[in-house]
Formats: structure tokens, C-alpha cells, sequence
């Protein structure tokens, strides 16, 4: 089967519901890291290739950008993403939400679901997922905002490129937060959380959703290679 190149780089690192496990190169080097590589293969044929002149493919155009980008950034200081207004409210949402993890695993609910072997009830099915969206993503959005804000500052906001590496991070943090928002509903329709405080989680995760639109704009214009040239119905289970 063809592995999709660089498809575990924007995805929301749930090998085990992903459907293009076996396309993908990141999980089977998981799966058979055991298997020893020979890097030494082919190196004879590379030593005696002939190197590139240093200067060959250098673009005058894009070196005098460079440059310039370089003195803007020099201009404008250094930038502090801790100070951020989307890290500042992340951090106050990224409380709520572990405070509610946490009383969701010492609930009855909790418990009683870690006592079935299977799981065959509906409701049943529908907590322990979402149980699951929960502790899955307990770490995973603040790097990747984080990387999308330090990825952004280095452009300097001077040209958008919506390929780039900190927009699809901003996507993947975003599609992650979706992700939880739905768990989110669905333990509010359990009646599992208490209703107050659930209410005013799903409040802050809309407009923690809300920020991440208003600082990456573009961020849905990002194509994930493999997951986004497909019906996003086909992918359920995953993003």
C-alpha cells in the first residue's frame, strides 16, 4: 500500500482510530521499530555524486525578502507568545476543562464503566468515548497553538501562506477542540458533569474556537495531506 507523504504531521495523533494506519509512515516505524535500518545503503552512489555549487539555485528576489523580514523582525522586538491574548485564554479554559476531566474519572460513571469488559449499552458507549476525546486531547492543543502563534510571529504576518506550517497547526488545534466540543454536548445531554459548570466550559471552548478563527483566519483552507482529499464523512472516528 503507498504511504501518503507527511500525513502524521497535521493530524490529531490517535493512530488507533485512524483509518490510514497502513498508509501512514509515522505508525508502522511505531508499529516495527524494532527493524534495524541500514543507513549505509546507497551511501557510496551519494559520496560520489557531485555537490550542488552553494550559490546555483540562490534566488536574488527571494534572498532581498529575506533580508527585509529579517530587519522588520529585528524592529518589532521580541515576541512574547505567553503574553498572547489566545494563549492567556487558552490557559484559563485549559483549567476548566482538566477540572472537568477530573471529576468526570472519579464519577460514578467513570467507575462503572471501567468495571465492563464490553461495552454494549449506548449511553454507555457514548461516555466512555467521550471520556476518551477528553483524556486524548488533555495535552495536545496547547503545543499546537503555541507552534501555530511562533510559526506566525516568524513570518512576521508579512505574507499569508496558507500551506504553512503554522496554519495547519492552528487547524489541527482547532478541529481538536470541535472534537471536544462534542463530547462536551454529549456528556451535557448525560447529565453526567455538573450542568453549570459544563455550560460555562462549552461557552469558553466556542470562544476559544472563536480566537483561533480571528488570529488564523485561513486556517480551514489548509489541506491536510490525505485527510482533506477525502468526503470528511468517510473519516469518522477521526480527523
Amino acid at each position: 500500500m503507498q504511504r501518503i507523504p507527511s500525513i502524521h504531521k497535521y493530524c490529531n495523533r490517535w493512530c488507533e482510530r485512524c483509518p490510514f494506519q497502513g498508509r501512514c509512515a509515522f505508525y508502522i516505524a511505531k508499529q516495527d521499530d524494532s527493524q534495524e535500518i541500514d543507513w549505509s545503503e546507497g551511501l557510496e552512489e551519494r559520496l560520489s555524486e557531485e555537490a550542488p555549487h552553494p550559490f546555483q539555485s540562490l534566488d536574488l528576489n527571494q534572498a532581498e525578502a529575506l533580508q527585509k523580514r529579517m530587519e522588520a523582525r529585528e524592529k518589532a522586538g521580541p515576541f512574547d507568545i505567553q503574553k498572547s491574548p489566545l494563549t492567556l485564554f487558552f490557559n484559563k479554559w485549559h483549567k476548566k476543562y482538566q477540572a472537568a476531566l477530573i471529576e468526570f474519572t472519579k464519577s460514578a460513571w467513570a467507575q462503572k464503566l471501567a468495571k465492563q469488559a464490553f461495552l454494549k449499552d449506548l449511553d454507555d458507549l457514548i461516555l466512555d468515548n467521550s471520556l476518551q476525546v477528553m483524556r486524548h486531547y488533555s495535552y495536545f492543543i496547547g503545543p499546537k497553538i503555541t507552534r501555530a502563534l511562533g510559526g506566525k510571529h516568524d513570518e512576521l504576518n508579512m505574507a499569508s501562506s496558507i500551506q504553512s506550517d503554522w496554519n495547519g497547526s492552528a487547524k489541527v488545534a482547532c478541529l481538536a477542540l470541535k472534537h471536544l466540543r462534542l463530547a462536551f454536548e454529549d456528556l451535557l445531554e448525560k447529565e453526567v458533569l455538573n450542568h453549570d459548570e459544563l455550560i460555562d466550559l462549552l461557552g469558553d471552548t466556542n470562544r476559544l474556537i472563536k480566537l483561533l478563527y480571528f488570529e488564523f483566519p485561513e486556517l480551514d483552507l489548509f489541506v491536510r495531506p490525505g485527510f482533506d482529499a477525502m468526503d470528511d464523512k468517510r473519516l469518522r472516528g477521526s480527523f
